[in-house]
């Protein structure tokens, strides 16, 4: 008998432990954005060749649409960046290969997300473009800005 108690009380634990009931710090579900659509405009530039150069038309995209104050847009445009960002580029091309992330993108998107109010997603991202760019002094302002939106938030 006393094993039973003993694996029923380990049983619950683990049923709460893993619910969505759990009080455990989860992280933050990241917003998809609202869908937009390349226009011909958008994917005009010439002089972008190869495989940046759709990363290039929906990052410009973004950055546009920050601009223009259409946050849950750019942020879209920012998840389709990264979708396109190249993964494979041939060893033909001389200079430095590109990083595995597209860090113009994790850098546009911290800042985005320190604009919506979601400091959390904010540090995400500005601790992965440190990760490539350790010491950059403006996400280490951007980072230091969102954790004490944050703080201010828990209080």
């Amino acid at each position: 008998m006393r094993w039973k108690k003993r694996n029923l009380f380990w049983g619950l634990v683990a049923l709460f432990a893993f619910s969505p009931f759990s009080c455990r710090n989860s992280e933050p579900k990241e917003p998809e954005g609202t869908p937009v659509s390349l226009s011909q405009e958008d994917e005009a530039p010439k002089w972008i060749k190869g495989a940046k150069r759709t990363w290039y038309a929906w990052q410009t995209k973004g950055v546009s649409l920050v601009k223009a104050g259409r946050y849950d847009e750019a942020l879209f445009c920012f998840h389709q960046a990264k979708k396109h960002w190249p993964k494979n580029v041939d060893g033909k091309n001389p200079g430095p290969k590109p990083k595995p992330e597209p860090t113009d993108t994790l850098f546009q998107m911290a800042f985005l997300f320190l604009k919506m109010k979601k400091p959390k997603l904010a540090i995400r991202y500005f601790e992965k473009f440190e990760s490539y760019f350790p010491g950059n002094k403006i996400a280490w302002k951007g980072k230091k800005q969102a954790e004490e939106m944050l703080q201010k938030s828990e209080n």
